[in-house]
């Protein structure tokens, strides 16, 4: 495997064969190391041309020292809401930088990034695409980061830390103590070297048990899309004797946010309803339904809980505040073997969600013989104890 700087006659290589079939290159220059290493810069390139559009824009002989680097990065969009997390002007250390993606948007903002791998060839590749983006208060070091904090008299600002999200037989993990590196573990370490700490770790870890692993917890973001909960981040301030009530951040961008406290949450009163037809149907984004802010978003914005268990939510009129995908209901109907048959004749082509409901999506989708797709969306959900269909349009 060829080791950076990347040379004009592979670079414009790369750029000649850009929409090449990679198989064939690989064939046709079987054994011969340095194509071989050009063609999985394409491939690469491919696979990352929409989550690094930004940064393969600003820094157009970036490379990747593997493909794994390319299918496990951090989007550009997320590294830029973890870099807004640091202030201007403090010295961080990234103690999993990979590819470098976080790394490279930390050090728009910092004084200093100090970026830490174990692999020679990882290391090196982020020292060339820092040089590549101009930016010279990148220090890559390859190091294991466990050991490296062990001995370092250096002090930190704040350490970033994406510890490994599944085990060695690539099993998903659902706590930080089960996790590589154990941030949990090194914490005793960490405190002897920076004032705070944010964990990038998977949506899977549990809010409650990630808050009784990490003392200290300031923060906790849900990043998310309009689909998916894209990661949980935790900020932890390593002042032992700091009093700490944390804030969930439920962030999607091109969306509301919602920013809440637990207490909150707890105290929040809710007003119950059923739907009725014409009304706005809120569906909670991914990011606000894995923060768990359920009573509140019926307080906060003024907004009809369907039940204590279900999590949709009713309004007369959209709604601009609200951190939700929000429907207008067509048409109501009970759960009834008539009203499935009414249903499905109605609309053969639907996507369909359940919430609190009897049977899951997939069955309801066979019951309703409806082929996937379309701008109809049927739910099925329990409002104020009753079983329903609600099919509607996106507003």
């Amino acid at each position: 495997m060829m080791t950076p700087p990347l040379t004009d006659n592979l670079f414009d290589f790369i750029t000649a064969n850009a929409t090449a079939d990679t198989a064939r290159l690989r064939l046709r220059h079987h054994g011969d190391p340095e194509m071989l290493w050009a063609a999985m810069q394409i491939d690469c390139r491919r696979r990352s041309a929409t989550r690094l559009a930004a940064t393969l824009a600003r820094a157009p002989r970036f490379i990747f020292p593997t493909e794994i680097s390319a299918q496990q990065c951090t989007s550009d969009a997320l590294a830029e809401l973890h870099a807004a997390l640091i202030s201007p002007g403090e010295r961080v250390l990234d103690m999993t930088a990979g590819l470098g993606i976080d790394a490279l948007h930390i050090a728009s903002r910092a004084a200093s990034v100090t970026a830490i791998d174990i692999t020679p060839e990882v290391a090196d590749t982020l020292r060339h695409n820092a040089a590549e983006m101009y930016l010279t208060n990148i220090t890559p070091v390859c190091a294991d980061s466990t050991q490296w904090i062990r001995t370092t008299d250096e002090h930190f600002d704040t350490v970033f830390i994406d510890p490994a999200r599944r085990g060695e037989q690539g099993e998903r993990l659902y706590a930080l103590e089960q996790c590589r590196p154990n941030v949990v573990a090194l914490m005793p370490q960490l405190r002897e070297i920076t004032r705070r700490v944010i964990v990038k770790a998977s949506p899977m870890l549990d809010i409650s048990r990630t808050l009784e692993e990490l003392t200290g917890i300031t923060d906790i973001y849900l990043y998310g899309t309009a689909t998916e909960c894209k990661e949980l981040t935790a900020v932890v301030s390593t002042d032992a004797s700091t009093v700490i009530a944390p804030t969930i951040h439920a962030v999607t961008p091109g969306a509301p946010d919602i920013t809440f406290t637990l207490p909150e949450e707890a105290e929040a009163a809710p007003e119950y309803a059923a739907p009725a037809e014409g009304m706005i149907i809120h569906e909670p984004l991914p990011a606000v339904m894995k923060s768990g802010c359920f009573k509140l978003l019926s307080t906060r914005f003024n907004l009809a809980k369907a039940d204590p268990r279900t999590h949709l939510y009713f309004s007369d009129e959209p709604s601009s505040e609200a951190p939700t995908r929000q429907y207008r209901i067509e048409k109501l109907y009970d759960f009834s073997k008539r009203a499935i048959a009414e249903c499905a004749r109605a609309y053969p082509k639907a996507n369909i969600a359940v919430r609190d409901f009897i049977i899951g999506a997939p069955e309801l989708a066979k019951r309703l013989k409806v082929r996937e797709g379309g701008d109809v969306h049927i739910f099925g959900f329990t409002a104020s104890g009753k079983r329903m269909l609600a099919a509607c349009c996106r507003v």
